[in-house]
């Protein structure tokens, strides 16, 4: 982690989902933090507070994934722009990632990254973030919501059991109009 404080926000959300969390520096830190969860049936790593744009950072997360068992779940903001998602996902895809993770569909307008990435990638969509809640603000993907969320009024996509968690109306969210 290089941003400040990143760490610590880092650790509030670990708290938050009682769940442990290690910050690690290097490739020995790593790797002990791995034989420590080795037990864990999944181990979340965020790279908080790195700098998409810095070209030194896939290489050293390559060189740290070597030979080690991780999936990767590049992890995306809906709300990005075409050219601005096509880079980002380039610049990650020596990586290999397993599947990509769109954040902020509560924020975005229009979902047109999460299927221009899809096709354009061939990368499967595992989850979707819709809220400030955590975890309660995670799902897995619901193709069939996102595909009918393109051709709503709004284009606003929340997963069905959360709208009926917040009480909302469906139809309303969906732009039908009685």
């Amino acid at each position: 982690t290089y941003r400040v404080g990143a760490a610590d926000q880092l650790r509030e959300y670990a708290e938050l989902m009682n769940v442990p969390v290690r910050v690690v520096w290097d490739r020995a830190g790593f790797e002990n933090a791995l034989l420590e969860f080795d037990d864990c049936d999944v181990v979340y790593i965020d790279t908080a507070g790195r700098n998409p744009g810095d070209i030194k950072q896939v290489p050293a997360l390559r060189e740290l994934f070597d030979g080690l068992d991780v999936d990767v779940y590049l992890t995306l903001s809906a709300a990005t722009r075409k050219k601005e998602l096509e880079r980002k996902v380039s610049r990650y895809l020596p990586l290999a990632p397993s599947a990509f993770v769109f954040t902020k569909l509560d924020e975005a307008s229009v979902l047109g990254a999460l299927i221009n990435a899809r096709m354009h990638y061939d990368v499967p969509i595992s989850y979707t973030t819709f809220g400030q809640r955590v975890p309660e603000d995670m799902s897995k993907l619901d193709a069939r919501e996102i595909a009918a969320s393109v051709f709503r009024e709004s284009h606003r996509y929340l997963p069905k059991a959360a709208v009926e968690e917040r009480g909302l109306s469906w139809q309303m969210l969906a732009g039908v109009h009685a």
